[in-house]
């Protein structure tokens, strides 16, 4: 496998793993803003798949060339959760939340 084989791969991870860390910071900084940005994280899948960019339920349509987006169904829904539930957590053991979110990885 080259690298341009891998690049769909590279980019899912590297997406994935920044919305990890802008909810981490976000946790952390502006506590006060995690509602608005669990919000958009919840309402973001509904808005790709609105847009035709993925398909329901997995974030992957094997017919585009959108395979960045692989996985965003799951881990959208779970960053918002983790940021309306569990602030505390995140602000404590934030790399608990990276582990735990990037586990399907």
């Amino acid at each position: 496998m080259n690298i341009s084989d891998a690049m769909p791969y590279i980019s899912c991870a590297a997406l994935l793993l920044s919305l990890c860390l802008i909810t981490i910071v976000v946790a952390r900084i502006a506590p006060s803003k995690a509602k608005y940005l669990a919000y958009a994280l919840f309402f973001t899948t509904p808005i790709l798949t609105l847009t035709g960019f993925i398909s329901p339920l997995t974030g992957f349509d094997a017919a585009a060339d959108h395979h960045s987006f692989f996985g965003i169904s799951f881990i959208t829904p779970f960053l918002a959760l983790m940021l309306i539930k569990h602030l505390e957590a995140i602000q404590r053991h934030p790399k608990k939340l990276l582990l735990a979110a990037c586990n399907p990885l």
